[in-house]
């Protein structure tokens, strides 16, 4: 689903949003550069690294990984532990603004989450013939991970695919506005629904499994890519087929995520 403000109000902050995408950009820099150095195609060659990783070659959308601020005390706390020697390395000033967009990314997602887990208990009872005592141990919605996926000018496009087959679910929020040529998320809707049925509007997509192999799908309703604005949410399941876009334009494109989970209940 995708979550706006009304009335011009930002859902997450448009200027540390600025601040976070320059950070960002900086960062990929001195990495791809650190990385060439050390003798790595960074735009040809697959690699995945703890701080960044291209997981295709030729794609030029990397994936750089980003604190998870909410689960260490301090930023302090974050750079005592870091045993991060790469260039760019964070610091309490880079690590501000990327706090800020955190919290509120998470702030927005979590009503959501939490109405997704209730549905699911009522379904639970409704279908399972247990009663209420189904919903002894609730749901618990818990932050995971946090990073920044770039797709640099040239970015090609993906293969449709999903992250997992898990309760899991990511928030995006662009840094910079979307448009469709800088490479927005494309979503294939109801497509994390296992027993969907196929429909006579349903179409064959090419999507990459995890070996990289190329298998044929159907989903039940025609793609979307919202072409959001800065500070505009995106929150969809592990489950659910997508890609992103390739980047036309002149620009790179950062987009800031966070990944969620429901912690089911035992019964």
């Amino acid at each position: 689903c995708v979550l706006r403000g009304s009335r011009g109000v930002d859902l997450v902050s448009a200027p540390y949003c600025a601040s976070c995408s320059s950070a960002a950009l900086h960062r990929l820099d001195r990495l791809l550069h650190w990385a060439e150095n050390a003798g790595i195609e960074t735009r040809r060659a697959r690699f995945l690294y703890r701080e960044l990783c291209q997981r295709s070659p030729l794609a030029l959308r990397y994936d750089m990984a980003v604190p998870h601020i909410a689960s260490h005390a301090t930023l302090e706390s974050i750079m005592a532990k870091s045993d991060d020697l790469s260039p760019g390395a964070w610091s309490k000033a880079t690590l501000e603004p990327w706090a800020v967009v955190q919290r509120q990314l998470e702030e927005w997602s979590r009503p959501v989450l939490e109405e997704t887990a209730r549905q699911r208990r009522e379904q639970l009872v409704a279908t399972s013939g247990l009663g209420d005592d189904v919903t002894a141990d609730a749901d618990k919605i818990e932050a995971h991970m946090a990073g920044c996926v770039i797709a640099i000018p040239g970015a090609t496009e993906q293969l449709w695919h999903n992250d997992g087959d898990c309760d899991l679910f990511n928030a995006f929020v662009p840094l910079v506005p979307l448009t469709r040529s800088n490479g927005p998320t494309e979503l294939q809707p109801r497509s994390h629904i296992v027993d969907t049925p196929p429909t006579p509007g349903n179409f064959p997509r090419a999507v990459a499994n995890e070996t990289g192999a190329r298998r044929s799908v159907r989903g039940p309703s025609a793609p979307v890519a919202p072409l959001l604005q800065v500070g505009e949410v995106l929150l969809f399941s592990y489950r659910l087929l997508h890609r992103g876009l390739a980047n036309r334009s002149a620009e790179a494109r950062p987009v800031a995520y966070m990944v969620f989970s429901l912690k089911r209940g035992t019964v």
